[in-house]
């Protein structure tokens, strides 16, 4: 094996490596155990760290998470109660589906439908840093998604400001290299950023990004492709503005945009996987956001020094000294 190896190769050697499992340890701790008999990862970590291991787990796509829809100002709702609303057709939709259901996907039509003919979902900040689309939508949506997803351009720049906000190696550096990944596999979906934005308005934001008005902000640039003006003319662009932040689900809800909240579900300390795929999505998020994740002997490192553009888009890591 070379010392770089992307996903699928990662993937091939984790599957040959232990018919009986094995435990990934971070320095002299372990982190998570993988049990193929049971199909299932267990966390071991304790304190901080476990804190770390379950973000990570989150972002790899093994925790479950609802799907709340709040409908914007212009949708055709007559009523709603606790469970579901009605449009002014007749037709009923639940509030909420959770990501993983067999009924997920036609919810999220019947969505679009009531929103406007062509709707796209305006992704936050967040939303790309917790890699939901990759790790959840698409194994639920597949090529539906492809070409309906808009990224905010205040949204690369918040991104962009934590890498730059430390010099050194620190997880929210290592994390926003994560999400320029991400970003980079959105736009493999045909994934567009919204418009550009005038220099004094990215001026601005870079100066408060970061603080409480960040997410105003990234709102207003929302809500201004919903209703575009161009060349004189208004145009109406029906989106979803999806969200793992629930001040922000209510803040724009406030303000008339149609929402899709993502909340996670309680902790556990076991998870089922789907396929081995997961294991290795998990193996090289802990090996960006901890430094370094051993398994079998073998110390596996996400981020190093030189690393190419191909090479995160490959889902690379590097084998390094335990």
């Amino acid at each position: 094996m070379s010392d770089v190896i992307g996903k699928v190769g990662l993937s091939k050697f984790l599957s040959a490596f232990s018919p009986q499992g094995f435990s990934a340890i971070c320095g002299k701790d372990e982190v998570f155990g993988y049990f193929p008999g049971t199909r299932s990862i267990i966390v071991k970590a304790n304190s901080e760290l476990r804190v770390q291991v379950q973000d990570s787990i989150d972002r790899a796509g093994l925790r479950e998470i609802d799907a709340q829809y709040n409908p914007s100002s212009e949708a055709g709702v007559s009523s709603r109660d606790f469970a579901c609303m009605t449009t002014t057709s007749g037709e009923k939709i639940p509030n909420v589906m959770q990501v993983g259901s067999g009924d997920f996907q036609q919810w999220l039509v019947r969505i679009g439908v009531l929103e406007g003919r062509g709707t796209n979902l305006v992704l936050d900040t967040n939303m790309i840093m917790r890699h939901y689309v990759r790790n959840k939508l698409v194994p639920q949506l597949g090529e539906a998604l492809k070409g309906r997803l808009r990224i905010p351009r205040l949204a690369l720049l918040e991104i962009e400001r934590m890498f730059n906000e430390s010099k050194h190696d620190t997880p929210k550096r290592r994390l926003a290299l994560f999400a320029a990944r991400e970003i980079l596999f959105l736009r493999a979906m045909a994934s567009e950023f919204l418009p550009e934005l005038k220099d004094s308005r990215l001026e601005s934001f870079s100066r408060i990004s970061g603080e409480k008005f960040s997410d105003a902000w990234i709102r207003r640039e929302a809500k201004e492709y919903w209703h575009m003006a161009a060349a004189g003319t208004m145009f109406r662009n029906p989106v979803l503005f999806a969200t793992c932040d629930l001040m922000n689900a209510l803040a724009a809800s406030a303000e008339g945009l149609a929402v899709l909240y993502f909340s996670r579900k309680e902790e556990r300390d076991s998870y089922p996987y789907h396929d081995i795929a997961q294991v290795a999505e998990l193996v090289l998020d802990l090996a960006v956001s901890l430094g370094k994740i051993q398994i079998g002997g073998v110390a596996y490192e996400g981020v190093w020094e030189g690393k190419t553009i191909w090479e995160w888009e490959q889902d690379a890591v590097r084998r390094a000294n335990p």
